[in-house]
């Protein structure tokens, strides 16, 4: 008896330090570029963990919720940040999620989601070409930032946020994919755009999480485990963003965008042909 209970702590511990080790890599990447995680942590829980459907991305959004938050302070408390824009952001988001919601992912056809995958992709594809241009000290053309303060850059951020929600929920496409790129195209600087995108992440992240507590689709152990290792991972990501050229975050953010859209576009492609044969 002693051997077995032995064996079963060593087991939850490897077990606790493997969560600790994905919420560290997940939230490098988050902090590094900008992103909630979800996009890879979803996955890493189910293929890792066998915490898999709901259960797996009620866990995601509750362990990064409290990453996103320490993260997006940590980004402000070194003066990349602007609030205005997260809040009006976040408005437009709970507004375009809305929308998208009401439309509903499963009255686009496959043909239409596997599109916006390609585009995510070619999209990621220029930015790594950015990338490569800024390393090489040519000049990318960008749009002038427009104050956020101003009546013009009110109503830009809402409009933003809105587009971003109702792609978000139209096609399960990360909020902090398209919103640093729609960011950046319009003036932010690309460290300013990532804090920002990190902020919006925490309230979509935690209601979330609320919701999918409250339907028994948290593994709470789970989730305090891996927010140990993202709250790390993000501040590590997060001083390197300060310190890394704009030509590597470019080109690995574009990285991400292949890497999201190989990742979800199969999944939401195959759980479709999946429900479609049945």
């Amino acid at each position: 008896m002693k051997a077995d209970g032995w064996g079963i702590e060593l087991y939850k511990g490897l077990r606790r330090m493997a969560f600790i080790f994905v919420g560290l890599a997940v939230g490098l990447v988050s902090g590094l570029l900008g992103v909630g995680g979800g996009i890879l942590l979803v996955p890493a829980l189910a293929w890792l963990f066998g915490i898999r459907g709901n259960r797996g991305h009620g866990t995601s959004l509750a362990a990064i919720a409290p990453v996103a938050f320490i993260t997006a302070l940590f980004y402000a408390h070194n003066g990349h940040m602007d609030w205005l824009a997260a809040i009006l952001l976040a408005i437009g988001g709970i507004i375009g999620a809305a929308i998208g919601a009401k439309v509903g992912r499963e009255q686009i056809s496959t043909g239409v989601r596997r599109y916006a995958w390609i585009a995510v992709g070619l999209i990621g594809l220029g930015w790594i070409v950015q990338g490569i241009m800024l390393q090489s000290g040519r000049i990318v053309p960008m749009m002038p930032e427009m104050p956020t303060a101003s009546i013009a850059g009110v109503a830009l951020m809402v409009v933003v946020g809105t587009v971003v929600g109702i792609l978000s929920g139209m096609f399960g496409i990360g909020g902090g994919i398209l919103l640093v790129p729609a960011l950046v195209f319009f003036g932010f600087p690309q460290v300013l755009a990532e804090g920002v995108s990190i902020a919006v992440v925490f309230p979509a992240s935690f209601s979330g999480a609320l919701i999918h507590a409250k339907q028994g689709n948290v593994n709470g152990n789970a989730a305090l485990w891996l927010a140990v290792g993202g709250i790390i991972g993000g501040l590590i990501g997060a001083h390197f963003a300060f310190h890394w050229p704009v030509a590597v975050l470019r080109g690995l953010f574009g990285l991400l965008m292949v890497v999201a859209a190989v990742l979800m576009g199969r999944e939401r492609i195959a759980g479709s042909e999946e429900a479609g044969s049945r």
